[in-house]
Order: C-alpha cells, then structure tokens, then sequence
C-alpha cells in the first residue's frame, strides 16, 4: 500500500509539475509573440520613415530640376529674342516662309 500512495504521489507532482509547464509555455509564447509584434511595428515605423526621407528627396530633386530647366528655358527665350532683335527683318520672313510650309502641309490633308 505505501507504494500504491507513493505513486499516486508522483502522479500528483508530475500532474503539478505538466501543469506548471504548462502555464509557462502559455505565458512564453505570448512573451515571444509580443516581441513579435513589438518588431514588427518597429519596422513598419522605420520603412515609413525612409519612404518619407526618400519622397522628400525625390521632392528636392525633381523642384531643383524645374528651376533648371526654367532657367535654361528663359536663357533660350532670351536668346531668341536677342537674335530677332538683331535681324527683325530676316526674322520676320523666316516666321513667313514656316508659316507658308505649314499652311501648304495642312492643306494636303
């Protein structure tokens, strides 16, 4: 008889003990899943910062490429003016003779 208590004894502390276990792999996989998602959100915080550093760049880079191609645009429209301003006669019949050129091109059709 005492072995009969002494193994009901040990399956009451195994009992205890897979219980416990139990609990503690319950309450690591929740600790494990909370860094998870904790790193995850880190994450995502920093792709959305990059993605706001790179749209702000490609902001500078496209507004500094508007002004160059302004400038350039104005220094060709001042050239132009310079030129006619330098031969208004030669100007003037070259505006006629492309604006016969078109008229005749667009008669064809």
């Amino acid at each position: 008889m005492a072995q009969a208590a002494q193994t009901e004894d040990s399956i009451a502390a195994l009992r205890k003990d897979l219980s416990t276990l139990s609990g503690d792999v319950q309450k690591l996989m929740k600790a494990i899943s909370h860094d998870a998602s904790a790193n995850a959100q880190n994450g995502a915080d920093h792709l959305k910062d990059q993605a706001a550093i790179l749209a702000e760049r490609a902001r500078a880079a496209s507004a500094q490429a508007a002004a160059a191609v302004a400038r350039s645009g104005k220094a060709a429209v001042g050239e132009v003016e310079n030129q006619i301003g330098q031969h208004p006669l030669s100007s003037v019949l070259i505006a006629l003779g492309t604006g016969f050129v078109i008229g005749k091109l667009l008669d064809r059709h």
